[in-house]
């Protein structure tokens, strides 16, 4: 991707629920954020508002960038006579029942009308809901209209907003509970919402929601109020249309004050109405706490009484949770709701929970879903939506975690450094919802919060690494997490640090810093790094880095973050090898598939490696031809800069190949999603870039694909290209039949009349089999280099997204991304089979981006019959790696060689962009060096030796040329064809009419032979 220019990435919804059925939208990333995605990956926004960015893969279209604050506009509301009534988006447990409820004049006609949900870290669109229909009278010539969602179907705050918008796309209202933003597009763009000042803390039971109380005719007339028993589609309980003010409930209860095992009629409540006494009423009643005192669901105020007693029960819980507070609330259709407050009190002696028997020996809590109290501890750090809590007296058992997050869902009002205890229930949130593949994180959620004092000093934090403890090296878990074993498990090892105070000495970066949301309200970075300088560490890169192995991801790599940093504590930029000059302190968190160091002090001083970007050091020429893949991530014309950058890195850091296969290429006009799918413009312009700084004028082949077939970023129709040397190479074009769509027909072999052709070229293989589904198809050409003919075959298997995370919750990983390139690579190694049934000489190249590693089983699969050698398989293993995903460095771009070719090749991998925070692209680019010395001419036999004209014979020897070599029979007459095998070792001819009696003259070049023996030309 681009140095400067951004790219758009399809992001999940910022929200506490989980995923299903939620709706994506676009927003604009940085190059920089390369290092976290697989090609093409799908990845989801799991913890916003913090950290604010993006998880494993691809990148995908959209032109929108997501605008400036400074920029949006004020919403004005203006008295509207049709608004929002009632909302309900958050209960406890899975949502249900979410619902907006629109009100207005009877008989309004609401064809046209729409409902748009508006997602708040972003301001984008996420649901548009049409409403039809008349609004019916159900009050005074006024009436509402609900419209219901299914379970998750409305995001959950901090914040999020509701555009009520009429025929023509007016906005009528643009409303947001939990905070207040600005749209980014739809109707509402550029507006900013309004807050209706009340919210729903997701502890709430079903059946309650947030509703405009009051009377009146227009919005303006109502005031939102808290969570209420929910009247979807009917007038809200404490809502009057028309006339004056409303006649009320008042409550009383007495005693206000009692014990939970004073049990039934504990205390007696009096409901009373004002106004009217003509009819009887019915009156609803709630109490906010179930669990500390219970009231009937309704009481009947009689005609012709002003009131009614009910009796209020205590519950005895048998919880050691201190007096608490209930609320209990009268409401009726026309009137206003009345509430009072009581305090139930403990009867059980006051209990105190730690944080370690929350924690555990597991990665779930012991206590999941159960009430605790008096939880004591240290505050370490705050987030927007809760704050970190220690223990400042831990134990010696090193497998329970002392710390845990407090989640408050608003911004939480203590301070660092406040003693307090939190009583709550506990629960295990997953970050993004189960579907991500996440471990869950352990929290104190609808906590009440008791400060004791503060300024206190924080807990020392606990090194990880030299003089503390040293996570384990290769395993990352084996057991299937069916066993706690952090000693041995690096899973595990991380949890039993969940939330504390952690410090990391001595940090070498095993990835160059990643950068989110760059330029906006809420960028982070994040850097992985080894402790002690990567002292005890498994194998090293040869410029430090760390090489993932068959068993071994490296689970003591640790992930710096800064999504909660103050200033001093923002990562810098660094590259692979650099290093920190002092300890590195922070809360260890958990997000987007790993644990991560979350910097909460003052950062100490870098010192840089002085990586630079490798030269290669096999040059072409002579007979020796240099061929290499190169992902050059979503290039497209307007990436003038990165265009020019890459001419600099073709010509000096690649010594300008013979033939270079790319990956990524996109269209004219990149991400444009308007058809548009040819791709000669951006091709022209690398190549003058190229021959502009001195370099070969490239000639280019390709094969546009169908529109938005391939993957990638919508738009962009990414492509496997050709470029190659004409002064050194040339490319055999053999064109299809008339009429033939070259983006949808299969390319095959034939034995014609030059030996071993395709049937066109260049081609594609396979293009309908479901393997390359939203995936691109390999391209393969026919090139002729020093009289070999060469059959290149260009590839970019299917991306890794979708796979779970390594540090998540299925133990092992689930591949989803697997089979899709296995059954690629089962499609590419057949197509080389049959090359090879025709040829077994042929001289077979298959390279590319496969997005997988040389031990993984699509390469196996590929190369399945040893028809295929792997030239990173000569590689020093420290030097073995093209990408570097989290700080593992890894191979995912391949050379591969048929057995003609692979006897003295070599192999280069050119590090110039994986290890650096400012790169070209986010791949290595692998490249090799064949010397195809073309052998001596000779003859050596001739089957048949006898036949009449039209026999097939075949001559035996060396140094026969493709294209090049002749054959000349007594009488003065040549053969009209010569067929050459891969390796110019054999050639088929067939006797033409005139031939007489001898022996048969071979040229190549200047050079003649003659068969050491005649050919007799029999009638």
């Amino acid at each position: 991707m681009h140095l400067e220019a951004a790219r758009r990435v399809r992001v999940w919804s910022n929200t506490r629920k989980a995923q299903a059925g939620a709706v994506p939208f676009w927003v604009v990333l940085p190059r920089v954020m390369r290092g976290l995605l697989w090609r093409d990956a799908v990845i989801r926004r799991q913890d916003f508002p913090t950290p604010a960015r993006i998880a494993a893969a691809g990148l995908l279209a959209g032109s929108l960038l997501l605008g400036s604050l400074s920029m949006a506009r004020a919403f004005t509301q203006n008295p509207a006579t049709v608004f929002i009534n009632e909302i309900h988006y958050d209960n406890t447990g899975t949502d249900a029942g979410e619902a907006v409820e629109i009100a207005g004049p009877a008989g309004t006609d609401l064809s046209g009308w729409s409902i748009v949900l508006y997602n708040g870290s972003g301001g984008a669109v996420y649901t548009t809901t049409a409403l039809g229909g008349t609004i019916a009278d159900q009050q005074n010539g006024f009436g509402t209209v609900a419209v219901s969602y299914p379970s998750n179907g409305i995001q959950n705050g901090s914040p999020d907003g509701i555009a009520l918008v009429s025929p023509g796309g007016t906005v009528v209202q643009f409303l947001s509970y939990e905070g207040s933003f600005a749209a980014t597009d739809g109707p509402a763009s550029g507006l900013t919402s309004t807050d209706i000042g009340v919210a729903e803390t997701g502890s709430e039971p079903l059946g309650l929601s947030l509703q405009l109380t009051g009377s009146g005719t227009v919005y303006q007339d109502f005031a939102w109020a808290a969570p209420a028993d929910d009247s979807f589609g009917q007038i809200n309980g404490s809502q009057g249309f028309g006339g004056g003010p409303l006649p009320t409930l008042s409550v009383a209860v007495s005693p206000a004050s009692f014990s939970e095992a004073a049990g039934a009629a504990a205390a007696t409540g009096t409901v009373t109405r004002s106004g009217s006494a003509e009819a009887a009423v019915s009156v609803n009643l709630s109490s906010s706490d179930g669990s500390e005192a219970v009231v009937p669901a309704t009481v009947t105020i009689a005609a012709g009484a002003s009131s009614a007693a009910f009796a209020v029960d205590a519950v005895d819980d048998a919880i050691s949770d201190g007096s608490q507070a209930v609320t209990i609330t009268a409401a009726a259709p026309g009137f206003a709701t009345g509430t009072t407050g009581l305090t139930v009190t403990d009867d059980e002696p006051v209990s105190v929970t730690p944080i370690r028997e929350i924690q555990g020996k597991a990665q779930i809590s012991p206590k999941n879903g159960q009430f605790v109290s008096n939880v004591p501890g240290i505050v370490t750090a705050k987030r927007s939506n809760g704050f970190y809590l220690q223990d400042p007296a831990p134990d010696s058992d090193e497998g329970t975690s002392e710390a845990i997050f407090v989640f408050t869902s608003s911004a939480p009002t203590v301070a660092v450094g406040d003693s307090l205890t939190v009583s709550g229930t506990v629960t295990e949130f997953i970050p993004g919802g189960a579907s991500t593949g996440n471990l869950s994180i352990t929290e104190i959620t609808s906590p009440a919060i008791t400060v004791i004092s503060s300024g206190n000093p924080l807990p020392a934090p606990m090194v990880i690494g030299v003089g503390g403890r040293v996570p384990p090296t290769q395993v990352i878990d084996d057991d299937g997490l069916t066993s706690f074993d952090p000693a041995g498990d690096g899973i595990d090892f991380y949890e039993s640090f969940e939330a504390m105070r952690v410090q990391v000495n001595g940090a070498v970066a095993t990835s160059p810093t990643l950068t989110f949301n760059e330029g906006e309200s809420d960028e982070n970075s994040e850097i992985i790094v080894l402790a002690d300088g990567g002292a005890g560490a498994a194998l090293r890169t040869t410029r430090g880095g760390i090489v993932i192995r068959p068993g071994d991801f490296n689970p003591e790599r640790i992930f710096l973050g800064d999504a909660i940093a103050r200033p001093g504590q923002i990562l810098p930029k660094l590259n692979v090898g650099d290093s920190f000059s002092g300890p590195v302190v922070g809360v260890l968190d958990y997000s987007f598939g790993n644990f991560k160091l979350l910097v909460t002090e003052t950062l100490p001083g870098t010192a840089s490696a002085g990586l630079t970007p490798e030269q290669t050091t096999l040059a072409a020429g002579g007979s020796q031809l240099t061929i290499a893949s190169f992902n050059v991530e979503n290039l497209d014309p307007g990436d003038t800069e990165r265009i020019a950058g890459l001419a600099a890195a073709v010509t000096g850091n690649l010594k300008s190949p013979d033939i270079l296969v790319l990956q990524e290429v996109q269209d004219n006009n990149g991400p444009t999603d308007d058809g548009t799918v040819d791709s000669t413009t951006t091709l022209a312009d690398l190549a003058a870039a190229i021959a502009g700084v001195g370099g070969p004028a490239y000639n280019f082949r390709f094969i546009n694909p169908v529109n938005n077939q391939d993957g990638g970023e919508p738009g962009g129709n990414i492509r496997v290209v050709f470029l190659f040397n004409p002064a050194r190479v040339s490319f055999i074009d053999r064109p299809a039949p008339d009429g033939t769509d070259l983006s949808t027909t299969a390319v095959g072999a034939v034995d014609g009349p030059s030996g071993l052709e395709l049937t066109f070229s260049p081609g594609r293989i396979d293009p309908a089999n479901p393997a390359f589904d939203d995936s691109r198809k390999p391209l393969v050409g026919e090139f002729l280099f020093n009289g070999r003919k060469l059959f290149v075959v260009g590839n970019h298997f299917n991306s890794k997204g979708g796979d779970t995370p390594l540090f998540g919750a299925a133990q092992p990983p689930v591949l989803n991304s697997e089979p899709q390139r296995l059954g690629q690579a089962t499609a590419v190694n057949s197509f080389v089979q049959s090359l090879l049934a025709l040829d077994a000489k042929a001289s077979v190249i298959v390279l590319g981006d496969l997005n997988d590693f040389q031990f993984s089983p699509p390469l196996a699969t590929l190369q399945q019959g040893g028809i295929l050698s792997n030239l990173i398989d000569a590689v020093s293993p420290a030097d073995a790696y093209t990408f570097n995903f989290q700080g593992n460095s890894q191979v995912l771009d391949h050379i591969l060689l048929s057995g003609s070719l692979a006897a003295g090749a070599e192999i280069d991998i050119v590090h110039l962009d994986s290890e650096f925070a400012d790169a070209l692209s986010d791949h290595d680019p692998p490249l090799a060096r064949l010397d195809l010395v073309l052998a001596p001419l000779s003859v050596t036999g001739v089957s048949p030796t006898s036949g009449p004209v039209g026999t097939q014979i075949t001559i035996a020897g060396t140094g026969f040329v493709a294209g090049g070599t002749t054959v000349r029979f007594r009488g003065g007459v040549e053969a009209s064809a010569v067929a050459v095998n891969g390796d110019g070792t054999q050639l088929t001819v067939t006797v033409p009419a005139g031939a007489r009696s001898g022996r048969i003259a071979v040229r190549t070049g200047g050079r003649a032979v003659l068969t050491p023996g005649r050919f007799v030309v029999t009638p």
